[in-house]
């Protein structure tokens, strides 16, 4: 009967030593991604708030100038009265 070397069968089994280290690699390795994906999504967010700022910012922009080229036009009608 040919059997594995003890070694091999200790080293196997769940509560191992080298079990738990593969399994502490693991985990340390979904936390640094579960970190890597945070960053990523804050930095997407803090791109989409600017967008979102520099849309408000030219629309507030073009109301102005709007505005100002109404008063401008209305002021003009009551110079000529």
């Amino acid at each position: 009967m040919i059997t594995a070397p003890r070694t091999t069968i200790v080293t196997n089994l769940p509560g191992s030593t080298k079990m738990i280290s593969m399994n502490e690699a693991l985990a340390r390795e979904r936390m640094q991604e579960s970190r890597r994906r945070a960053e990523h999504s804050r930095i997407a967010n803090k791109m989409a708030a600017a967008r979102r700022w520099r849309r408000l910012e030219r629309i507030a922009r073009s109301a102005h100038q709007r505005h100002v080229a109404s008063a401008t036009a209305a002021a003009a009608v009551v110079d000529w009265d």
